[in-house]
């Protein structure tokens, strides 16, 4: 294959002296058919100057970029010097047929990779270092045909970062997601598939892999890529996407050039700004918890360090002498005068990129007292970065004592402007319209085991006011536009923004459209709307909101099931593309019209091309199923199902984003948008829960799925038809994926809640929530209400310890959310009589799984009953007009249940004893109820196998029910068995000497009702979830007739309930009255019989086993000769057949009548007779 070449011969005009020729001149081969071209820049003299030159195809790609100094002898080496321009060119292989201007010159040599034929344009632009305006440019063509005949080839190309003069800026401690473009497309590029490479800015070095994908889309996370891989005069890298086309050899490629944004250094002293010390020992001065941006946070920080200190006194010893260049020193003890105070001033510098520096300032005060002090520093939590504050919201500030191990805190005290205003760890202030505030934070501590001795530390944090960027104005062009078709163009203009870079966020209707970008201007296609939201933010967090008033109108389209599937098909096109833009306008606007079964099967289907990766697309898909979730009411089964594919793809986006440490990354009016959508397709999905009429249950069963413990799910849903098995199924699914979708949420709540700070509450239709962040490093439990106020939760100081290990952080975030109605199983009859109580904990960086035992029981307590018919007033006129079949009532063909668990009985005489029998599950409490009793009465609650009527009699074993009292009287009995138990109940007259005048007829009544309280725990395993009792055990708690107490081993989704079950009254003479048992003398013979025949056999066979050992055959063999060398063979057969076998025992006597070694050897011919065998070798030396 013959190479083909091209040149850009270029001459520049004489500007600054350093250029001689005047008039530029480009020489350049025209056809190639090769993917390698050189290209040769020329100058014909150099003078005494800096300049850069920059090679480039097209004015975007960037092919070579250097800097020369012509005053170094190195620097001249990028350019070369001939003296036969004609001849240079010749053995790069350009071959020129006009007349050269200029034979001797400087020339430099550069490379470029084609992989797409067509036209292009190589230019060469030099500057000179520091005056951008005067530029020197020569401009060339050339053509490239690679012979690829190809009939369609797609174009692509990532817009935001394709040209080098305009790159993408990144900082490399975010998450950013690059998407290529198609402007044409081709049948086959379903089949294409997409690798992604990074290279430097001209593209010779390859500096890795970052991996395949099969959308044409690739998420970049944190430092994957690295400062120190861009160049160091472009500051970029170049990230290549490789398109794999079939028929194709070389691989169609697109080219993003990213900018790696210099990010700050944090210069930080150990101790915070100011410290108290004493003079008498030696004090540290560390500084190497400094931290570069740039870097993780694991990794080696590349810095140099300088220090410098600035004394009170003149006379000050430290100031004379080195500190050093380290990363900390000491100050040796009684060196420095007391009563002083000496400022620290640390400068670090970046090792490489020196442009970046920080600078950190620590006063420290040598106290003349010998006191214990401590090192505390103020943290910042919400509105303080960069020492920086904003009035729209509070400031949140946390205390961490540096060294506090050993001892106990005792007291916090902030004080701003001389005010105490806080005295626990955390400070929550309001902020004013000042422009800086100093805050000062005092604590006093004992040792834990030296109470005598005390500890002092103390801090402080200077906080200016930050006004953000106020006075920006935002334009869109044009006004008017259709949602699919228009691009929309939405510029800011910013005036007083100090803190850059600033961030532009696009919303409609509080959704995010696409990920903030930090350009100016925004290009960009919008949904439906008449309004748009821009929020621009600085780089600490101030922002600002703008409207702007648009007009974007919907594309007209019929209400008919082609033109639905047309639309919906044309969406799924742009998904294929990961054009997710674009088909979440398309599938927004046909979002309505999704209410039949048939249309939501291509809308799923079409959902399924693409997985999203964003948070902004999860917040596009939760706000498609609570569109479409509006319009499809009311709910069957089969919409269930369709619907429960749409939170699987939810649920999936979660844990994507999640997995990357994502969910911080929306702002949190955003955030909280989703959020609020999440809770309403829980309320309507809770709504249209469908119920499972009782007649497709067992007749013994409470519901259709395992309540009972007498039957488990599959063996009960087998007795359903398979239509109802469907139907079970669907809904269950579909309520697991949501509630994975509500587990995973909750997630991003704990950057957005805080201790101390107001919780988050949410009331609805069917549940209650509650979000609240707890310090669990602080001493004592936590008792916690839900917002119903219809469960107490408890977590022991153990059980906080024990979170704290587990999950690594001593901040958490607890979730409460409890639903009216439970989610997890039917009652086709009545409901709960508490309610489902779904607890999750988070940390911001760790979840606790539901699966995650505990060795600390978590304890929560419930109540049995609670009024919910006045929460909801409007509910009937408005918002629940459309539900006529949900209502939870008996249908007309379910069997009516008489459950009867009220015991109306009486005793004739003090000396009589009623008894009744019941059967309690396992690892659950009998609760038995008086609410009359004309009498004292004696109970007595006893679980035994063998009941007797003087149990009753038993000291300290019974209760007494008194009468006249207006409050109940409430018994328990806990079975802590897994299986189930019987109990009897007693009761007698307490006083047997009891006037019965007045009851000489009648009698005395009691009344009294029975149920049985359980705790019960969701268990999370496939393929059968389901309640179960085990892990979890009901307490005897005070309030016994108010609520249930129960202690569990998992945080999961929880229940105890109370449920009527019915006691049998006992007749005392057919239960205990025994008869007495006589002799039964065919028993007696057949005891007797039975051992003699036993016996009589035994002894039989035993006496026939002595002729087992009978010889069946004896051979002598004699042999006169001796055996000098060799081996003797003995060969034994059986049957005369090989594998025959035999049951004789075999003895083999060999016999010498020498005293030597004998050595026996058995053929491995014979290895299966030894599983078969016992035999016996016995060898004697005669």
């Amino acid at each position: 294959m013959i190479v083909a070449q091209f040149l850009v011969l270029i001459g520049l005009t004489n500007v600054a002296a350093f250029i001689r020729y005047e008039l530029p001149n480009v020489f350049v081969n025209r056809i190639h058919v090769n993917h390698n071209v050189y290209v040769i820049a020329t100058l014909q003299a150099l003078g005494d100057v800096w300049f850069i030159t920059k090679l480039s195809i097209d004015e975007e790609r960037i092919i070579d970029y250097f800097q020369t100094n012509t005053s170094e002898y190195r620097e001249q080496l990028l350019w070369y010097h001939t003296n036969s321009l004609k001849q240079t060119l010749n053995f790069y292989g350009i071959y020129i047929h006009e007349r050269l201007p200029y034979q001797e010159c400087f020339y430099h040599v550069s490379r470029a990779i084609f992989f797409k034929s067509g036209y292009y344009i190589v230019s060469a632009l030099i500057t000179k270092i520091g005056r951008t305006a005067d530029e020197l440019r020569g401009v060339s063509y050339t053509h490239i045909d690679l012979d690829e005949n190809l009939r369609c080839e797609p174009l692509f190309r990532i817009p935001q970062c394709f040209n080098a003069d305009s790159p993408l800026h990144y900082e490399v401690s975010n998450i950013i997601i690059l998407r290529a473009i198609f402007n044409r497309r081709c049948p086959m590029d379903i089949f294409t598939h997409y690798y992604w490479t990074l290279h430097d800015s001209t593209e010779r070095q390859l500096l890795g892999y970052l991996g395949g994908t099969v959308k044409p889309e690739l998420k970049i996370g944190r430092y994957k890529l690295k400062v120190r891989q861009q160049s160091l005069l472009n500051r970029m890298v170049m990230v290549r996407l490789n398109a794999r086309i079939i028929g194709r050899r070389a691989p169609l490629v697109a080219r993003c050039y990213i900018a790696l944004a210099p990010q700050r250094l944090f210069a930080i002293i150990r101790g915070g700004p100011s410290r108290k010390v004493y003079m008498g020992k030696p004090i540290i001065v560390n500084g190497s918890h400094s931290r570069d941006l740039s870097l993780p946070k694991n990794a080696k920080q590349l810095f140099t360090f300088e220090w410098y200190c600035d004394a009170t006194k003149t006379e000050e010893k430290l100031c004379n002498i080195k500190m050093g260049k380290g990363a900390s020193f000491t100050i040796p003890p009684f060196t420095q005068h007391g009563d002083q105070i000496i400022t620290f001033i640390l400068s670090i510098r970046s090792t490489f990129d020196l442009l970046r520096s920080s600078i950190a300032v620590q006063s420290i005060y040598f106290s003349l007292y010998p006191r214990h002090y401590i090192d505390i520093i103020i943290k910042c939590v919400t509105n303080c970065k960069g020492n920086r504050f904003s009035v729209s919201s509070h400031i949140h500030l946390k205390a961490h004592c540096l060294s506090c191990k050993s001892v106990k805190i005792t007291k916090w005290v902030w004080t701003i402007n001389k005010i105490v205003v806080a005295s626990s760890k955390r400070l929550i202030y309001n902020t004013t319209k000042r422009s800086s505030i100093t805050v000062y934070l005092n604590m006093e501590a004992v040792h834990k085991y030296k109470p005598t001795s005390t500890y002092y530390g103390s801090s402080s944090m200077r906080l200016e006011r930050n006004v953000g960027p106020i006075y920006t104005k935002c334009y869109i062009k044009p006004i008017d536009g259709e949602a699919i078709k228009t691009v929309f163009h939405i510029k800011c203009l910013t005036q007083n923004a100090l803190h850059k870079p600033l961030t532009y966020c696009l919303s409609v209707k509080g959704l995010l459209i696409s990920e903030c970008k930090t350009e100016q201007l925004i290009i960009t296609r919008l949904p439906v709307t008449s309004k748009i939201g821009v929020q621009v933010c600085d780089y600490l967090g101030a922002c600002v909101y703008q409207s702007v008033d648009v007009n974007v109108r919907s594309t007209d389209l019929e209400d008919s099931e082609v033109a639905v599937f047309n639309f919906v098909t044309r969406a799924r096109y742009w998904l294929e593309y990961g054009d997710w833009l674009q088909s979440y306008i398309m599938l927004d606007q046909i979002a309505h019209r999704m209410d039949s079964k048939e249309r939501l099967l291509i809308f799923t289907e079409a959902l399924r091309e693409y997985q999203p990766q964003s948070t902004v697309q999860l917040g596009h898909l939760v706000r498609i199923l609570f569109k479409i979730l509006m319009h499809i009411l009311p709910l069957d089964d089969m919409k269930v199902n369709m619907l429960a594919r749409i939170l699987h793809i939810i649920g999936s986006t979660f844990k994507t984003v999640i997995v990357n440490n994502e969910l911080y990354t929306l702002t949190d009016q955003y955030y909280s948008g989703m959020v609020d959508d999440m809770f309403e397709i829980l309320d309507k999905f809770s709504i249209e829960w469908e119920y499972i009429p009782k007649s497709q249950c067992r007749a013994e069963s409470e519901s259709c799925l395992n309540v009972d413990n007498f039957r488990n799910r599959l063996e009960q849903m087998s007795t359903l038809n398979p239509q109802g098995l469907e139907h079970i199924n669907n809904w269950l699914h579909a309520h697991w994926k949501l509630s994975t979708c509500l587990f995973y949420m909750g997630m991003g709540m704990t950057r957005r809640i805080h201790p101390t700070e107001t919780r988050t509450r949410k009331e609805t239709r069917t549940f209650f929530l509650t979000m609240e962040s707890f310090d669990i490093d602080l001493e004592g439990g936590l008792v916690i209400k839900s917002a119903d106020s219809m469960h107490t939760l408890i977590f022991t100081d153990k059980l906080l310890q024990e979170l704290r290990e587990i999950l690594g952080n001593d901040e958490v975030l607890i979730s409460i959310r409890s639903h009216k109605h439970t989610q997890y199983w039917w009652y086709p009859e009545q409901d709960s009589r508490t309610q489902v109580l779904v607890v999750n904990v988070y940390t911001s960086n760790a979840i606790l799984g539901k699966t995650q035992e505990l060795s600390e029981p978590f304890q929560y307590v419930s109540r049995l009953s609670a009024d919910f018919s006045g929460s909801n007033p409007e509910c009937d006129k408005v918002q629940c007009g459309n539900r006529h079949r949900r209502q939870n009532s008996i249908e007309f063909d379910d069997p009516v249940e008489d459950v009867e668990n009220v015991i109306h009985d009486n005793v004739i005489s003090a000396k009589e004893v009623r008894m009744y029998r019941i059967e309690v599950y396992g690892h659950s409490v009998l609760g038995v109820t008086f609410s009359k009793a004309d009498i004292d009465f004696r109970v007595l609650l006893h679980m035994t196998n063998n009941p007797q009527l003087n149990d009753i009699d038993t000291k300290n074993t019974t209760c007494l029910v008194k009468s006249g009292v207006v409050e109940k009287s409430a018994l328990l009995l806990r079975n802590l068995c897994i299986k189930a138990r019987t109990v009897y109940i007693y009761v007698r007259s307490e006083n047997k000497l009891e006037n019965w005048d007045s009851f000489g007829e009648t009698g005395a009544y009691y009344t009294f009702s029975t149920e049985m309280r359980s705790c019960r725990i969701w268990k999370f395993a496939r393929p059968e979830p389901s309640w179960q009792t085990i892990q979890c055990i009901p307490e005897m708690n005070i309030s016994v007739y108010h609520g249930v107490h129960c202690r569990c081993n998992f945080i999961s989704d929880l229940d105890a309930d109370a449920k009527p079950i019915i006691a049998v009254r006992m007749n005392l003479k057919c239960h205990l009255e025994r008869p007495v048992v006589g002799l039964n003398y065919e028993i007696i013979i057949c005891y007797i019989v039975i051992p003699i025949t036993v016996i009589g056999f035994l002894f039989i066979q035993m006496h026939r086993a002595a002729f087992w050992d009978k010889p069946l055959y004896l051979e002598d063999v004699y042999s006169g000769e001796l055996c000098r060398s060799g081996d003797i063979i003995v060969r034994i057969t059986f049957g005369g057949q090989y594998h025959s076998g035999s049951s004789a025992n075999i003895f083999l006597l060999l016999q010498s009548s020498r005293e030597k070694h004998l050595s026996t050897y058995l053929h491995e011919f014979f290895f299966v007779l030894l599983m078969a065998l016992e035999v016996e070798y016995e060898t004697q030396r005669r």
